[in-house]
C-alpha cells in the first residue's frame, strides 16, 4: 500500500467513515472503563485461568485504572 493511500485510510479511519462505524475507531483507542475491564477479563481467560475465581475478581478494576 502506498503512503498516500495509507494516509487516506488513516483519515477514513479516524473518521469513522470506511472500515469501522463511526465512533468505533475512537472507542478502540480510548476504551471505557468497561470495555477495558472485560478486555483485562478476555486476557485471564486467554491465559487459562477463571476470571471470577476469588483471587482475581479484583484484577480487572485493577489493571483497567492504569
Amino acid at each position: 500500500m502506498s503512503g498516500q493511500v495509507e494516509s487516506e485510510r488513516s483519515v477514513n479511519l479516524a473518521s469513522g467513515s470506511r472500515d469501522t462505524p463511526a465512533g468505533t475507531f475512537e472507542a478502540l483507542i480510548h476504551p471505557d472503563r468497561k470495555a477495558a475491564e472485560d478486555a483485562v477479563r478476555t486476557l485471564i481467560r486467554w491465559a487459562g485461568d477463571d476470571p471470577a475465581r476469588e483471587g482475581l475478581l479484583d484484577t480487572p478494576a485493577r489493571r483497567a485504572c492504569l
